[in-house]
């Protein structure tokens, strides 16, 4: 009995040390939970990947390293490296670089074959994978631009952000079918303008916390996305100057919106062709207050001769 309770307590003493698991939230020092989140794309199939400058007159290339292991790195040059994966292989990303962006152009991830992203977008200018502060205008805009190989995003956990950091981050990315999170209360200018236009599998959007919008935040946001049905809730009292211009122009599956705003007029051009495109009939919810008997692609859903049911509140 003594050496059985010398051994439950020698046993406990180890889970607490870390040297032994304790179910799934157990582990050693070299738990991976410690390791930074570094972004991550992983193939099916046969798939290649490679960094190119888009319309940009660059004086300086970021600084990337990339790894297949999580240990040994190599440096990933812009317009230079191409890194080949074969089906389930990974690459990870990382890099300290302020800025990131470049010169009347964008930095773009060039894809062949089927691609998934995973973890954190931040470990290419922030190899800890600590910051949610984008660091200069433009940042990220463009960096999926056209990749139909993709077919998952990765995480975008900035709560700052700047003027146009994701400006046409996914555009044409025509088989991602989910969008990523997007946790900002505080938006900036053209910051998410025209982010997932012509994502055309995309099916559900992401929640879109902001009560304080800017000029052109949310411009064209998701323009053609033809498998989106239900547009994300938009909690925003106060419009901002072309803040919903386009952003669900061409949905033509899309039913359903609800809005807490109180004057279409609020914001310069805030709400011109937003729904232009959308499905035939759908339910249009909002505030008693905004004036909901006019019916066209402006304010409430009208198309093909027919006006969306209207839900007050």
């Amino acid at each position: 009995m003594k050496l059985r309770k010398l051994f439950v307590v020698l046993l406990a003493l180890l889970v607490v040390l870390g040297l032994v698991g304790c179910g799934s939230g157990g582990g050693s020092y070299d738990d991976p939970v410690s390791t930074p989140n570094y972004l991550c794309f992983t193939s099916t199939g046969n798939s290649s990947i490679k960094m190119e400058v888009r319309d940009g007159t660059p004086d300086s290339f970021p600084d990337l390293k990339y790894s297949k292991d999580g240990t040994t790195w190599e440096d990933f040059v812009v317009e230079t490296t191409t890194v080949e994966l074969a089906d389930g292989e990974k690459i990870y990303l990382r890099g300290d670089n302020t800025p990131f962006a470049v010169n009347h152009g964008f930095l773009n991830f060039v894809m062949t074959g089927s691609i998934a992203a995973s973890g954190n977008i931040m470990s290419l200018v922030d190899k800890t994978c600590e910051s949610v502060t984008i660091p200069k205008d433009n940042c990220f805009s463009g960096l999926f631009y056209q990749c139909t190989a993709l077919t998952a995003a990765p995480e975008l956990p900035a709560i700052t952000l700047t003027d146009g950091c994701y400006y046409l981050m996914f555009y044409g990315c025509t088989n991602l079918t989910a969008a990523p999170k997007l946790p900002a209360t505080t938006l900036a200018e053209d910051c998410y303008s025209e982010m997932f236009s012509e994502c055309t599998a995309l099916t559900s959007a992401p929640e879109l916390p902001a009560k304080s919008l800017s000029d052109y935040c949310y411009y064209r946001m998701f323009d053609g996305c033809t498998a989106l049905t239900a547009a994300p809730e938009l909690p925003a009292t106060t419009l901002a100057e072309y803040c919903y211009n386009g952003m669900f122009s061409e949905c033509s599956k899309l039913s359903s919106i609800k809005v807490h705003f109180t004057d279409w007029n609020s914001g310069d051009g805030s709400t011109d062709n937003w729904v232009w495109g959308v499905a035939d009939k759908g339910i249009f919810t909002c505030p008693s207050a905004l004036p909901h008997s006019d019916f066209n692609s402006d304010k409430v859903p009208k198309d093909s001769g027919n006006h969306w049911d209207v839900t007050t509140f």
